[in-house]
């Protein structure tokens, strides 16, 4: 799903506000600002039909939306958020380069979830190396989503930001195995190479 927009994503400045970490194993604080969206101008162009195609696409197990550095993917998604039923549990991760590592990206994505269905219980693993940490904490996760009882949408902005091969194994294993009432949002400039096929877009 690529779209052309006109309108460049607005930035905010300032200090980000920091969470404390997702369990007590986790070495690095989490900035608050990457869980929600970002807030959108008010002098946004709105852009009816593309929002209603992305009602209709986001009930599928997974939409992508991709375009351009500039073209305003973050802009859609947040005016989309907000125009959604509040009682909707929609998970939100802002990601970006540093996200490029297992323990960091799943702090992010169990926070993220945490924000809106506040007793997820997964935590995160610890392997020898980069895949065994990404295989375990995907396992967890997977099985944690299992439990919740509600639908859930998670949105990943910039997912371009994920390169590592192992990770990428991870999120296409989480994108298969999650249960039928998860529902997945990648938007980037490129997305990762993922067993696609598998999955109803």
């Amino acid at each position: 799903m690529a779209h052309q927009l006109t309108r460049r994503d607005t930035g905010q400045a300032g200090t980000p506000e920091v969470a404390t970490p997702v369990d007590g194993a986790t070495s690095h604080h989490l900035i608050h600002s990457k869980l929600k969206p970002p807030h959108a101008a008010a002098t946004c162009i709105d852009r009816p039909t593309l929002l209603a195609k992305l009602d209709a696409m986001s009930k599928h197990k997974l939409t992508l939306l991709t375009a351009p550095i500039g073209s305003g993917k973050t802009t859609l998604l947040t005016q989309w958020h907000q125009r959604v039923n509040p009682e909707q549990a929609i998970a939100w991760l802002s990601l970006d380069d540093a996200d490029d590592d297992p323990m960091r990206l799943f702090s992010y994505l169990i926070a993220a979830v945490r924000v809106v269905c506040p007793s997820f219980d997964a935590h995160i693993a610890h392997g020898h190396d980069t895949s065994d940490a990404s295989n375990a904490s995907s396992s967890i996760f997977i099985a944690a989503l299992c439990r919740l009882d509600r639908p859930l949408t998670l949105v990943l902005d910039d997912v371009q930001c994920v390169n590592s091969p192992a990770l990428i194994r991870a999120i296409d294993t989480v994108l298969q195995r999650s249960p039928d009432q998860v529902r997945w949002i990648l938007c980037g400039r490129g997305l990762p190479t993922l067993h696609m096929t598998q999955l109803r877009l």
